[in-house]
């Protein structure tokens, strides 16, 4: 898991990052409380210092938080010691049966994971592990971020436009996102 957050960036990303997380929280309890999901267990991939986690805890939920920085776990592991976290690529980790599953902050934009495979087969997990009626609540780079031509690690900006009509994926999951 070479190239991860080590102790030094997982505190700088900590301390300076912590807005994000911190501010997509109520979005992301509002879309929970929304879909009839109001306890459970909810996997957070991507989970770094365990910001969203605690507040996921905070408003009664369980939580079981991945991260590939072994650094950024053991943050998160004293921020909300309540939850189980495992170290390890979010394309590798035994996912639990789980009501909702959460990748904020572009979790799903990271390249540095060895093992990164194609995010379908992260969908297809997350698929299989949420309970039918369950959430993804997820958010990527989109354009606009990033000015259109510009490419950085690996990404180019441009428009897919490719969506869900029905906001459903297989599996009985929903499509959402958090502005």
């Amino acid at each position: 898991m070479g190239g991860c957050y080590g102790e030094d960036l997982a505190y700088i990303h900590d301390v300076e990052h912590a807005d994000f997380a911190l501010d997509s929280a109520p979005g992301i309890l509002d879309i929970l409380e929304r879909s009839g999901i109001g306890e459970g267990l909810v996997v957070d991939l991507g989970c770094g210092a365990g910001l969203l986690t605690r507040e996921l805890i905070d408003a009664g939920y369980g939580v079981f938080g991945v991260d590939i920085s072994g650094a950024m776990i053991r943050i998160a592991r004293r921020r909300a010691p309540e939850a189980e976290f495992q170290a390890g690529s979010l394309f590798e980790v035994d996912l639990p049966s789980c009501a909702a599953v959460t990748a904020i902050s572009e979790v799903l934009n990271y390249l540095f994971d060895p093992e990164n495979l194609g995010l379908g087969r992260v969908f297809r997990h997350v698929c299989d592990t949420v309970a039918p009626g369950g959430v993804f609540v997820f958010d990527v780079l989109g354009p606009g971020q990033v000015p259109v031509g510009t490419t950085a690690k690996g990404f180019s900006v441009g428009r897919t436009g490719r969506s869900s009509p029905s906001g459903r994926i297989p599996g009985g999951a929903r499509w959402s996102d958090v502005s």
